[in-house]
């Protein structure tokens, strides 16, 4: 007989008279910010300088619905939307403390 069969101390779960493994519960996902670059061109397609606080944001939206249905009604004069995909991939590790502080845009 050999040595291979014996168990080796940590018990696995679905043994007789083990306890089942607790579930992981999940968590709601939070708000992650996505960051949008934006350069103002002039008439001949060339980068120009803006004043950054003049720029104002009105809304941000997830249902494009919303979205279109204020651009046709025309609540917001001269506004303009953009649309943004955060592409998917590997997310970073992170610690789960709490909700990351956003920093202010420079």
């Amino acid at each position: 007989m050999s040595d291979t069969n014996k168990p080796t101390g940590a018990p696995t779960p679905g043994q007789p008279g083990q306890a089942p493994r607790k579930r992981r519960t999940r968590s709601p996902s939070v708000a992650k910010p996505a960051f949008i670059i934006v350069q103002v061109l002039d008439e001949s397609g060339q980068p120009t300088q803006f004043d950054k606080k003049r720029l104002k944001v009105l809304s941000v939206e997830r249902s494009a619905e919303k979205v279109m249905e204020t651009m046709e009604t025309g609540e917001q004069e001269n506004a303009f939307y953009l649309r943004i995909v955060v592409p998917a991939g590997p997310r970073p590790a992170q610690a789960r403390s709490g909700p990351t502080p956003v920093s202010a845009a420079a």
